[in-house]
């Protein structure tokens, strides 16, 4: 049954108004939505408006009429005009499926959107009002150099009167305005609703229709502010229209207006309907490729990495279709009447560099039977360079090509100088969009493919984004900023990297500057670390090639970087791993503060100017909760606020910050837990202005086997503890044996962070009502107790001992700190100072043991709060991501953990920490077993003899009576 006719009956409630409303979603198909009605569309002579209408008729042959607003053009009537669009390529399609169709349904109106009431006539005005109940609002002046004035008439007060017809058509069932993803352009993230105007549309109307013209002009600049033209900014105030009346209508059923704000990005060829490939203009990437396929152009103004966001026009108008199907058979809530859909394709959007490249192969393959020169493009993001070039490459040779034509008497249709002039002038103009990139959440744009009923998906699904860009394309080319890449994690993280994406574009690393160390000698050591023989060996050259060093510091404003390398890193990065922090869990809180939020606060701040932006991924750590048992995936309030915690520490005395260190954490165990919390408050303010994640890995210990098996460079967590048992120099340690502590392998947690930045990227947008991504790297399922742990490292160590130890290596649990305390001074204090006055007495040079003990005892003291506590971390999200992985990627990036076998990898997680800590030498091993026996009897024979003096002490002063001895034993 048709809209119009349920209207009629008074069966269907318009939107709004209706409390039975939201049944007709399920019951009424597109198809039927649109049968009956009558349409008015404006805008219907440009690119857009032709697709929708062709689109509209061919798929829903059941609408009555589409009314489209023409202006009359010189010697062409409306009658005319609508003749020329039909003979167009785009409608062979429906002259072929539904002949006449087209003729007979579209109805030209005469009017002009940039007159009051639109230029109609009383008739025409009474005619729409009465019989119109879908209105597709597209007509605006796109020209970006348009005088304010009449970019204003047109996009705004034109808004206006659309608007003021529709609140006179009694069977309106849905208005659909179509706006610009870039109206909000002075915003990097651009979320589907309406933002606030600069100026009221109202204040704007006013002062244009009362602006002298030749004003116009010279005002313009002033006017527009942070926007870069005319368009963007009307498209804005139009906006504020839409918004007004539809907030004011919603809470006046007598004067109900269903709207909906459609806002499609760049819209280019279409994909496939009605024609492959259809476009009517120059506009955007086509007019490019054109121009540099004829020779035209060889040079363009752009950051050949950005990625601009295009829109085929066959999607956009689907979507579109569907869009005003939806809201008019749904009701929306009283606070959120009115919905803005972005239509945008960043999943499938590509970097200017490979738009231009493809361009020159394709017209290398494919030329025009007329040309300048043959097909090339420079591409650069420095105005000077593009305005040099421009001279040399293009202007100077058209006019040598004018000069030659003028010369020889041939016609010219323009003077090629006059069209570099135009080019030229676009160009700059085009300037604000071509050098930065911006983020558009389009999660309702996307929603809306679950509304089309199944039967009618092959007329209106608009999906085109199954093929996800992979993870390696999507690394391709694109500069990562890595901070803390020194570290353990983050050598780990740019290793993989350049191995796994080895057409990444630079990797800059934030370094500060050491003693008698510049940055290249930093690079150069980082890299003769045994972990990156691997990419040596497969890719010789590739490391040093990509590494680029940053001078900064974590602690200074503005990570202490130049304004050069800062301005650098803004125009040039696009992916950051902010990884560096102090994990010192003694620091002093004043230090932890600047080193872990206010560097945060930095990065955060760098990252936001960063104009092509894809990602700020956050390591953060899964205990940086470990006030709760149960840490869900997800942001958790934090006892102070960061600001404060910031203000408190750049003004407190530094010899005030022990004192106050405790008042200042609370429940919070140590600083690196409190300030690592504050941290992700940053990260979490910012969800909605920049795409953000943040990981929290858990204990972090040595790899599986990528690139190696087992490798480590720091004595953190249990495998510091396993090397000093050993040794031998630990034989006691404070923690309860059989709690579990989550450990992950440090190849697994880079995997899983690589693509958590990724899988992040193409989204677009928050999901879970604008939840941050937040992922638990735990390994719950595959950890084991403290006790297990030890005596998988234990037995291990049996089977390949250390060649340099102090005694055989064993160890006890206990969760008393008395007995611990006890335990330490007898076993190995005492032991310690013993070895040290003895290699002394012998003269023989060594690393004094009872320091080592004493700084031994302090760190299990730090660590105590872990080791006798069990966490439940909820890692629903991070093991999600593994199915999000493209098939193309797995190899490379699948961290799947289910299969790994723990005894196997503490036992190369042991041998591998001897290997990479201790440069132990396997050839060794022979002497070092013999060393380990050695050491066996030894404690053998010592505990028999400590033993036998223990049971001699207590016959001997009668505590277990004699007459329990054999006569024999005579000695007592």
């Amino acid at each position: 049954m048709a809209v119009v006719t349920q209207l009629t009956s008074g069966t269907l409630p318009i939107a709004g108004q209706g409390s039975v409303f939201g049944q007709f979603s399920a019951i009424m198909g597109i198809k039927e939505f649109y049968g009956g009605c009558d349409i008015f569309i404006t805008g219907g002579t440009g690119f857009m408006g032709k697709v929708l209408i062709e689109k509209l008729l061919r798929s829903c042959p059941g609408i009555r009429n589409i009314y489209v607003l023409m202006r009359h053009r010189k010697d062409k009537s409306i009658t005319v005009r609508v003749k020329d669009i039909l003979a167009l390529p785009l409608f062979d399609k429906i002259k072929a499926e539904h002949p006449g169709v087209a003729e007979k349904k579209i109805i030209p109106v005469l009017g002009d959107l940039g007159e009051i009431r639109m230029g109609l006539s009383d008739d025409d005005y009474n005619m729409l009002a009465r019989n119109i109940s879908i209105v597709f609002h597209v007509a605006a002046t796109v020209r970006f150099d348009e005088p304010i004035r009449d970019a204003i008439i047109k996009n705004v007060r034109g808004t206006r009167e659309v608007v003021e017809l529709a609140a006179q058509m009694k069977n309106l069932v849905v208005f659909l305005h179509v706006s610009t993803t870039y109206c909000n352009c002075n915003r990097v993230y651009v979320d589907e609703k309406v933002y606030e105007s600069p100026i009221s549309w109202q204040d704007a109307i006013l002062i244009a229709e009362n602006l002298d013209p030749k004003l116009s002009e010279t005002l313009t600049t002033k006017f527009l502010g942070s926007f870069p033209n005319t368009y963007t900014f009307t498209k804005l105030l139009a906006e504020q229209i839409i918004s007004e009346k539809s907030a004011r209508s919603n809470h006046d059923n007598s004067n109900n207006m269903p709207m909906v704000i459609f806002r499609p990005s760049i819209v280019i060829s279409s994909i496939a309907e009605p024609v492959l490939g259809w476009i009517d203009n120059v506009n955007g990437p086509v007019g490019l490729m054109l121009a540099c396929g004829k020779g035209i152009t060889h040079v363009m103004l752009a950051h050949k990495d950005s990625i601009p966001d295009f829109m085929p026009v066959d999607v956009s108008i689907k979507a579109m279709i569907v869009a005003a199907y939806h809201r008019g058979t749904h009701n929306l809530s009283s606070d959120n009447p009115l919905t803005v859909y972005n239509s945008s394709s960043v999943k499938k959007s590509i970097t200017n560099n490979q738009i231009m490249q493809f361009a020159v192969k394709y017209f290398l393959l494919h030329p025009f039977d007329e040309i300048l020169w043959r097909p090339k493009v420079f591409i650069t993001a420095s105005k000077r360079i593009f305005y040099y070039l421009t001279i040399i490459q293009q202007v100077l040779p058209a006019m040598l090509i004018d000069f030659v034509q003028k010369s020889t008497g041939k016609p010219q249709k323009i003077g090629f100088v006059k069209l570099q002039r135009k080019i030229y002038l676009v160009t700059m103009a085009l300037a604000s969009f071509t050098l930065q990139s911006w983020t558009f959440k389009n999660t309702n744009f996307l929603n809306l493919i679950t509304h089309i009923p199944d039967d009618e998906k092959d007329d209106f699904d608009f999906k085109f984004d199954d093929n996800i860009m992979s993870i390696q394309d999507f690394f391709r080319g694109r500069n990562v900023l890595v901070t803390g890449a020194t570290g353990f994690m983050g050598k780990v993280l740019i290793e993989k990297l350049v191995r796994s994406c080895p057409d990444i574009g630079k990797i800059f690393l934030l370094m500060r500057h050491k003693k008698g160390k510049d940055t290249a000698s930093r690079i150069k050591e980082i890299l003769d670390v045994k972990l990156f023989d691997t990419i040596k060996e497969q890719k010789p050259g590739l490391m040093e090639e990509k590494l680029k060093a940053v001078l900064g510091d974590m602690t200074e404003l503005r990570l202490g970087l130049s304004d050069k390398d800062y301005d650098f890193l803004v125009e040039n990065v696009s992916v950051v791993f902010h990884v560096a922090a102090s994990v010192r869990f003694d620091e002093p809180i004043r230090d932890a503060t600047i080193m872990n939020v206010r560097g945060t606060r930095e990065v955060v701040q760098l990252a936001k100017q960063m104009k092509h932006l894809k990602v700020l991924l956050h390591v953060s750590t899964a205990y940086c909760n470990c006030i709760r048992e149960t840490v869900e995936e997800k942001v958790y309030e934090s006892p102070i606020g960061w600001r404060e915690a910031i203000s408190i520490a750049e003004n407190l005395d530094p010899t005030m910050t022990s004192i106050l260190t405790k008042k200042f954490l609370g429940s919070y165990p140590n600083t690196y837990t409190l300030t690592k919390l504050l941290a992700e408050q940053i990260i979490n303010e910012e969800r909605n202005n920049m795409p953000v994640v943040i990981f929290r890995p858990s204990i972090v210990i040595s790899s599986v086997n990528d690139p190696i098996k087992g490798w480590i460079d720091n004595f953190n967590g249990p495998i510091g503890l396993m090397m000093a048992c050993g040794k031998g120099i630990v034989r006691v340690t404070y923690a309860d044996k059989s709690i579990i502590p989550d450990y992950m392998a440090v190849d697994i947690s880079i995997k899983s962070m690589i693509v958590a930045a990724w899988h992040r990227s193409t989204l677009n947008c928050l999901e879970e009502n604008d939840v941050i991504p937040v992922y638990n790297s735990a390994s719950v399922s595959k950890s084991v107790s403290n006790e297990e742990l030890l005596d998988l490292g234990m037995r291990t160590l049996e089977r390949y001992p250390f060649d340099e130890m102090l005694w055989r290596p064993s160890i006890k649990f206990t969760n008393c700190f008395y007995y611990y305390y006890i335990a330490t001074v007898f076993e190995q204090v005492l032991p310690a100072i013993f070895f040290d006055a003895l290699l002394d007495l012998i003269g023989r040079p060594h690393k004094r043991l009872l320091p080592l003990q004493q700084k031994i005892y302090v760190i299990t003291m730090a660590l105590s709060y872990f080791t006798t506590k069990s966490w439940k971390f909820e890692n629903s999200k991070f093991l999600g991501l593994i199915d999000k992985i493209p098939e193309v990627d797995r190899k490379e990036f699948d961290y799947s953990f289910k299969d790994i076998d723990i005894a196997e990898f503490m036992e190369n997680a042991t041998v591998g920490s001897q290997k990479y800590l201790f440069n132990f030498d396997e050839s060794n091993l022979p002497f070092a077993k013999k060393l380990y026996n050695r050491f066996l009897w030894m404690d053998r024979i010592l505990k028999t003899l400590r033993a036998t003096i223990f049971v001699y002490v207590l016959f001997y002063f009668n505590i277990i009576p004699r007459t329990f001895l054999p006569d024999k034993f005579c000695c007592f």
